[in-house]
């Protein structure tokens, strides 16, 4: 369902920007990770129209951002002329080891199934620098489903508990900060917010890229 999912924000991208663009999303949480974060190279994962790109930039980060909507990507080149855009897939990161100081990853893992979020964690850990800040956000509840909108258009929606989610970024080499649900969406679902952060060592995973 995920090139399903692409397929719709495509379409959709336009009217999604216009939408949100003005938004408090994550106000708190977008204000608390510029704080946390210990350097200034930031990877925006999942970047949609660029609304977090252009807050990080704001704050004096260097931000990449990455997406796998081209319609998105359009929007937000429009929009924040001054990122660095690329269509990459979370899954499996085009980036050397250890070159982020933190990722900022929103809305992004509610779109992959258990297998695809733990290779997408283990890759966060490889780009991320040590004591480098993770940050999380994602529907949560422990079900799936497929979300089909008046237009035809269809998302894949997952949802995550935090124990899913804890257990996945210790086995990966992250530490959770902090953790805290978030007020509920115009669809009625809470989301869960995560903030973690990269061990110095972690032999497990050896800081080999996902299959």
């Amino acid at each position: 369902m995920l090139n399903e999912t692409i397929k719709t924000y495509d379409k959709i991208a336009e009217k999604y920007a216009k939408k949100h663009w003005h938004t408090v999303l994550l106000s708190d949480e977008k204000d608390e990770f510029a704080q946390k974060c210990k350097g200034k190279k930031v990877l925006d994962a999942g970047c949609g129209p660029g609304i977090y790109t252009s807050f990080l930039l704001s704050k004096g980060f260097k931000v990449i951002s990455v997406d796998l909507s081209s319609g998105m990507l359009k929007e937000a080149k429009k929009r924040v002329p001054k990122g660095r855009f690329y269509l990459m897939s979370v899954t499996k990161l085009k980036f050397p080891a250890r070159r982020f100081d933190g990722v900022f990853c929103s809305a992004v893992l509610l779109h992959l199934n258990d297998d695809e979020a733990n290779r997408t964690i283990k890759e966060f850990y490889r780009v991320i620098k040590p004591g480098g800040l993770l940050f999380i956000s994602t529907k949560m509840g422990r079900k799936q489903t497929v979300k089909v909108y008046p237009d035809g258009t269809k998302r894949f929606i997952h949802f995550y508990t935090f124990k899913f989610l804890k257990e996945s970024l210790e086995k990966n080499g992250f530490g959770v900060e902090e953790s805290h649900k978030n007020m509920k969406d115009a669809d009625g679902d809470v989301w869960l917010c995560i903030f973690a952060r990269k061990h110095d060592t972690n032999p497990t995973n050896n800081q080999k890229p996902a299959d």
